[in-house]
């Protein structure tokens, strides 16, 4: 049994800041955690550690030119390295296929990736995507059977007839898993409400409604609205760092000219449509702050949208969360708020039992601001396994110039 030992001047336990602490890891388990009296007088301490961040709503799927038969899985290997380099070592997928969730499951296992939580699919009435699930009133509680059964932790709903959704409620209130729903408004641009128990007795799948019981967490995605339109990513000094989740991503190199970027526009504009971000429901971001004051708001980056970043982007929504209220209550929506929707994942916070996925920082103290601590990672542990992030930047880095078909 491996035993390591962590002193920190500081630590943000996902609800509170403790100041100096010991974090005692055994293996892949957070074994002990306690005050420590002056951390700074030993060499060997850290100035700060937190959890390693959730990311609650993603689609880990990318795409890539030309998938080689040896790595039939490459950009959803540059989507794990991606997360880790920004310190995202646990994600809740929403509506991926089940070979996707089963090989970034294997990378977790092995350390080299996110922990992965899933749905397996979306359950629609009318499918506007091509993971979603198409369900009747017959086969409906036998999918979300069968999604259990491979190790689905979450049920994820999309647009669905009033007796379909009666039937996933019942199916959600029987079995105690979280529900999320996608909610729409006039497009198919999403904003997440994740609903732990279903308490309507009508069984609507009007998720505005239910996102006033007692309980139900929001997904606000306030920063990815500004990634959900075409010229959104065009114009974003970043958009690089996407190509391995972009169709014709060698087209975002910044040196192939107008004619590569216009074709990258057209083929964008028919995977994800031109969609405006005015669509979105106005009241997301006053729902945003009451939900984040009370601590029931789950941060997400919004990944498999058009263009947003595994890891960076969710350093984004902080950002903005960070602004409607402040940084503690910024960092809660991506530790402890996802780790009580789904505590059987024990991540999200440092406490003896949870996993030793725990981000350390220098440099940094608890009132610097979220790009302030953003930039001051300096390694990750994830499952007990440490990654410096130099090394995942490098990782990184070659991934993005693969996909661009660039020489390092």
């Amino acid at each position: 049994m491996s035993r390591i030992s962590i002193l920190s001047e500081d630590a943000f336990d996902g609800e509170r800041w403790l100041g100096p602490v010991r974090i005692v890891v055994e293996d892949d388990t957070i074994a002990e955690v306690e005050s420590a009296v002056d951390a700074r007088a030993d060499g060997d301490s850290i100035a700060l550690v937190t959890p390693g961040l959730v990311d609650f709503g993603v689609s880990a799927s990318g795409y890539t030119d030309a998938t080689r038969p040896t790595e039939p899985f490459a950009a959803e290997s540059a989507f794990a390295i991606m997360c880790l380099r920004w310190g995202v070592t646990s994600v809740v997928d929403l509506n991926n296929s089940i070979q996707v969730l089963r090989h970034l499951s294997t990378n977790a296992r092995a350390g080299l990736g996110p922990r992965i939580a899933f749905a397996g699919g979306r359950l629609v009435s009318e499918p506007s995507c091509r993971n979603d699930l198409t369900v009747t009133l017959a086969d409906v509680s036998g999918t979300i059977r069968a999604q259990r059964a491979l190790g689905a932790t979450v049920v994820s709903v999309g647009r669905v007839d009033v007796g379909l959704g009666r039937i996933v409620s019942d199916e959600v209130r029987r079995t105690g898993v979280p529900l999320a729903g996608t909610r729409y408004r006039r497009c198919d641009t999403p904003g997440i409400v994740v609903i732990p128990e279903v308490r309507s007795d009508s069984g609507s799948a009007d998720f505005d409604t239910l996102l006033e019981t007692e309980g139900a967490r929001y997904v606000p995605q306030l920063e990815a609205s500004a990634r959900w339109t075409v010229d959104g990513l065009l114009q974003a000094s970043d958009a690089a760092l996407a190509a391995p989740f972009l169709p014709y991503s060698r087209n975002f190199a910044r040196n192939k000219g107008i004619l590569g970027r216009r074709i990258a526009r057209d083929v964008l504009g028919r995977y994800y449509g031109h969609r405006d971000p005015g669509d979105l429901d106005d009241s997301r971001e006053e729902r945003a702050l009451r939900h984040l004051a009370a601590g029931t708001c789950l941060a997400s980056s919004g990944v498999g949208a058009a263009g947003l970043i595994p890891g960076l982007s969710l350093w984004a929504e902080l950002s903005r969360l960070s602004q409607a209220l402040d940084v503690s209550a910024a960092l809660r929506a991506a530790t402890a708020s996802p780790a009580d929707v789904l505590p059987g994942l024990h991540v999200g916070k440092l406490a003896p039992g949870y996993a030793a996925d725990i981000l350390l920082y220098g440099g940094v103290r608890r009132d610097s601001n979220i790009d302030s601590l953003r930039g001051g990672l300096v390694s990750i542990m994830v499952a007990g396994v440490t990654h410096a992030v130099s090394d995942l930047s490098t990782s990184t880095d070659r991934l993005v110039h693969d996909a661009l078909k660039e020489p390092i």
